[in-house]
């Protein structure tokens, strides 16, 4: 095995990609995880990918919807590849799936590269990345190869709760939902808060860090220049509203995080006398179980839980 340090932007990961997927190179396995997936980056891939995967190449992606790092014209164009696709999602907000993983496999020749590079031109040519490149000879490195890879099963081969085949339908729901902006919102978006920046330039002291320019990404092939553009100019879909047969169980009913039946006095309930009201609930164990079979503990669990907002007196 062979393991070196891919240091972005002084070596680009989307150079080590392409060198991958040049000449006659064929794989029986592609995956890639990614947190956020960009548009122009898997139009880039798109052809030499599809290629693999016509030659009986297995190809799969994990793909992030979290904080609209992808968008719904990125599910949407990937739900056309003859490809398996899965998104990974847990609605708990604090729970952001963030993972970057590509893996080429082959009977003799292995590659695994674990970083922090998103599928995106940022992540793959421009911003400042690390990850490391793990190059395992077959059969050789076949235990080497298990014992790095097997923690990474979860991504790797993704089941569970939280993960759902992309169908168009699954698409729908999550846009219904306010969770996949289109590429053309998004630019809206980014516009906006650009604008609210050189708004407010006047007000802010100036920036002291120095600008160092880094090697930009190739040029897209006319073609996918071309479609990119239609994409991004084209106006936003009409919403589809999901019925509750079409919203994933897991997504109808939320995360149950407590539980407990309310006494009368927290409940405002005075009928019987002598019950004086509290207006408040009090955060007992009340039998809650986190994880099932283990009763919580009340001095810290709601610490934890309700950690994240802002409290007043």
């Amino acid at each position: 095995m062979i393991s070196r340090t891919v240091a972005q932007p002084a070596i680009q990961l989307g150079q080590e990609i392409d060198t991958l997927l040049e000449g006659e190179a064929s794989y029986t396995r592609i995956v890639f995880v990614s947190a956020f997936v960009a548009l122009r980056t898997i139009l880039r891939l798109r052809e030499r990918l599809l290629a693999q995967s016509e030659s009986g190449c297995q190809l799969r992606l994990t793909v992030g919807i979290d904080l609209g790092g992808t968008s719904r014209d990125v599910l949407e164009e990937l739900l056309r590849w003859d490809c398996e696709v899965f998104i990974f999602h847990n609605p708990i907000p604090r729970a952001t799936f963030h993972p970057k993983i590509y893996l080429f496999e082959n009977a003799a020749r292995t590659t695994l590269i674990v970083g922090s590079n998103n599928l995106t031109d940022g992540g793959f040519y421009t911003n400042y990345e690390a990850s490391v490149r793990h190059d395992f000879e077959l059969p050789a490195d076949a235990e080497e190869f298990r014992r790095i890879a097997d923690p990474l099963l979860t991504f790797l081969e993704p089941a569970g709760g939280t993960v759902q085949e992309l169908t168009q339908e699954l698409i729908n729901t999550m846009a219904a939902r306010g969770q996949l902006p289109t590429e053309a919102e998004a630019k809206a978006r980014r516009r906006e808060q650009l604008g609210r920046r050189r708004a407010a330039a006047g007000d802010i002291p100036a920036n002291p860090f120095e600008a160092v320019n880094v090697v930009l990404p190739p040029l897209l092939p006319q073609a996918a220049r071309a479609e990119e553009r239609r994409v991004r100019q084209a106006a936003p879909p009409a919403p589809v509203v999901p019925t509750a047969q079409q919203i994933p169980a897991e997504i109808q009913r939320g995360a149950l995080v407590w539980r407990k039946e309310l006494t009368p006095s927290e409940a405002l309930q005075v009928d019987n006398e002598g019950t004086n009201t509290v207006a408040e609930v009090r955060f007992s164990k009340a039998g809650f179980e986190n994880p099932p079979g283990t009763l919580i503990d009340n001095t810290t669990y709601f610490r934890n839980l309700f950690r994240e907002f802002q409290w007043e007196n």
